[in-house]
């Protein structure tokens, strides 16, 4: 049998002495020599110091809401920091936030971010404050705020790090290759606030994303101009992998004939609706089909539906349990007759009211409450039956019913 060497025996008998001190589950010997590994000089310390370190760092950040079970995490992602001085690290922390204090910065909310992201808590706090104030004044000019701009830093706190020039440059890269499309760098920052991990991203990788995706649809009527406009509304579509997104759109396409569900239109309501670009195809064809089979002895076809999702393209994401909750509503309507449909087939008995929702899609998503306020209106105000009970506006709904309780006779 092998003789360990010294060195090594001598790294083991530490993490163990370190691992009986915290007794923390994620720290365990194997964890703390992966440490040593990535962080030389963290071998070198005695226990004693690594145990004071960290003991030291949670008594002084406490009151900011630090535990020692979520700085141990930290140390073990970030090595560094079982080897920092307990007063730099709270030094770190609360200098920062009070340069920042004046544009929204607490303790509690940059020890998170730091959290999730534990070099921060290594940074020097001038390095960090000069990045965000570079970056922020920089998009003064399109209009964002130093407090949007740390805001969008607390949900992607790797932008506490970066050189200014990185984000700034990043920008202006994206937003003149676009530019034709009517990209602005504005427009692309107000996005980017929403989803921050955008600003994270190389340049050409996001520019490389997008024409890869733009390619594979190329004979299916997806233009850059479309696509764009729908990366504007949904970020992240510009940092996944155009083989994700070209998979979600083929996915769904397999599942249904051509004739049911053109590729051309499919991709059309994915510009109208960017987040069908995101979503898994199986959850999406199972909202489909799940609405179909619930009502197709009532008369729904599967080609109406679709054509329904095809002219409001949210329906395809709407639970298949809310749908159906909201047609069984709308039903009793059109059984007590008051939406002056005529009667269906015995094959299809609500056919004519799915034929009436197929081309106007938007009622298939009233909320409960406004089919509600709908069969009280049909109710007191007492119409002549006539689809006009759906296709009112609801503020026209609320109007009427107000100005017949003011008119109305009081009861007895």
């Amino acid at each position: 049998m092998l003789k360990q060497p010294e060195s090594s025996t001598r790294s083991v008998q530490r993490a163990q002495e370190i691992c009986d001190h915290f007794r923390q589950p994620l720290l365990t010997p194997d964890a703390l020599l992966s440490a040593y590994r990535r962080h030389h000089q963290l071998a070198t310390l005695r226990p004693a110091k690594v145990i004071q370190n960290v003991e030291g760092a949670v008594a002084a950040l406490a009151p900011d809401g630090l535990t020692k079970s979520a700085y141990v995490q930290a140390c073990l992602r970030h090595p560094t920091l079982f080897c920092q001085a307990p007063s730099t690290i709270a030094r770190n922390l609360r200098a920062l936030c009070d340069s920042l204090s004046a544009c929204g910065l607490t303790r509690a909310d940059y020890l998170k971010a730091c959290l999730r992201h534990p070099p921060l808590l290594s940074l020097r706090p001038e390095r960090v404050a000069n990045n965000v104030e570079q970056v922020a004044s920089a998009f003064r000019a399109l209009n964002v705020s130093t407090e949007e701009y740390l805001r969008a830093c607390l949900a992607q706190p790797q932008l506490f790090g970066y050189r200014p020039s990185r984000i700034i440059d990043g920008v202006d890269q994206i937003s003149s290759r676009f530019e034709r499309v009517g990209l602005s760098a504005g427009s692309y920052v107000q996005a980017c606030l929403a989803r921050p991990s955008a600003l994270c991203s190389k340049p050409g990788t996001l520019i490389a994303n997008v024409e890869k995706l733009l390619r594979c649809f190329a004979t299916d009527g997806l233009t850059e101009a479309g696509y764009i406009a729908g990366c504007i509304r949904r970020p992240e579509l510009l940092t996944l992998r155009p083989e994700t997104i070209a998979g979600n759109v083929e996915g769904l396409l397999s599942r249904f004939s051509p004739d049911c569900l053109p590729r051309e239109r499919y991709l059309a309501a994915c510009v109208r609706h960017p987040q069908l670009f995101l979503q898994r195809p199986e959850t999406l064809a199972a909202a489909v089909t799940s609405v179909v089979q619930r009502f197709e002895r009532e008369g729904l076809r599967l080609e109406g539906y679709i054509g329904a999702c095809l002219r409001l393209p949210p329906l395809f994401s709407l639970r298949a349990t809310t749908v159906v909750r909201h047609v069984e509503l709308i039903a009793a309507f059109y059984e007590a007759g008051l939406l002056g449909l005529p009667p269906g087939q015995p094959d299809s008995p609500w056919g004519p009211l799915f034929d009436f929702l197929n081309r106007r899609p938007e009622v298939y998503s009233y909320s409960d409450e406004n089919l509600q306020l709908r069969e009280r209106y049909a109710r007191l105000v007492q119409p002549r039956p006539s689809t006009a009970l759906l296709r009112l506006s609801r503020t026209k709904i609320e109007r009427t019913l107000a100005e017949w309780r003011d008119t109305s006779p009081p009861s007895a």
